[in-house]
């Protein structure tokens, strides 16, 4: 009788291990079971309104590092003068500060959402991408690159990523998105860490910056019927005020952003990440 018991305790041993295993299945490979994409995979949903390359190597490089423990330094913007002591980091727009914090980061703890920022596009088309990894919905809004970023002959494109603060050009690759804070009044932001060390063809964007999703007037709509091409960030994805407050919650708390532009060579993206 004894033995029936330990057998029977094993079998249900191993039909739970089996079904974390399923729950812990590759987005890669997921399948949709909700919602009227239901039965379809992830990437090919996704992939109707993505880039199917964007698309695979976001999932592959979630799939690869997801749960990942690391240290990253992070710069929360706080509404207080800058000054020139060496605890705090100057930040590029006067008067906000940026104290450095050192964060043990889980990824990726927001499982629900990825962002892909596809900087092929114009900034008059929507290519801010968010992605719900549950339902394979894919919301598109408007965003700004970095001035520095801007195409000599096109000011609505982006040609040249530096990750380099003092550049104001916005950087390529994956990216985990810190707590969404306020920085003044009801003006949010959300912080983003770099992931990836150097690799061909893209600089290293694991280096402490202040990179953050934000809100400017000069994403809005009538900033773009107005000048024909919205305006540049120094470096930072910038939407309009109101779609900051709407997705801030569900963004912010280790969810993957990927910069992608197509010069970025393919082997650059998930095999160039490293801590």
């Amino acid at each position: 009788m004894q033995a029936v018991l330990a057998m029977n305790q094993l079998l249900l041993a191993l039909v739970i291990s089996l079904s974390a295993l399923t729950a812990k299945a590759n987005l890669l490979d997921a399948v949709i079971t909700v919602g009227p994409n239901r039965g379809e995979t992830l990437l090919a949903t996704v992939s109707k309104k993505v880039p199917a390359r964007a698309v695979e190597e976001a999932l592959t490089f979630f799939d690869k590092n997801n749960g990942v423990r690391r240290t990253a330094l992070i710069f929360p913007i706080a509404p207080v003068p800058p000054t020139n002591t060496l605890e705090d980091y100057i930040c590029n727009m006067p008067p906000y500060a940026c104290s450095s914090e050192s964060v043990v980061q889980k990824l990726f703890e927001n499982r629900r959402f990825i962002v892909i920022f596809d900087l092929n596009q114009s900034s008059m088309r929507p290519r801010f991408h968010i992605v719900d990894l549950m339902t394979g919905d894919v919301t598109s809004l408007h965003a700004a690159h970095g001035k520095g970023s801007t195409c000599a002959n096109d000011p609505s494109r982006a040609c040249n990523f530096i990750s380099d603060r003092d550049s104001e050009a916005s950087p390529l690759g994956f990216f985990a998105t810190g707590k969404s804070h306020k920085v003044v009044k009801e003006r949010w932001v959300i912080p983003l860490v770099g992931l990836q060390g150097a690799g061909p063809g893209a600089s290293r964007n694991d280096v402490p910056s202040t990179i953050v999703i934000h809100g400017a007037p000069y994403a809005s709509p009538e900033f773009r019927r107005a000048h024909g091409y919205m305006g540049r960030s120094h470096g930072c994805p910038a939407i309009t005020y109101s779609e900051i407050a709407a997705w801030k919650d569900r963004l912010q708390g280790g969810a993957l952003f990927y910069f992608f532009h197509d010069s970025l060579p393919r082997e650059a993206a998930p095999a160039s990440f490293r801590f």
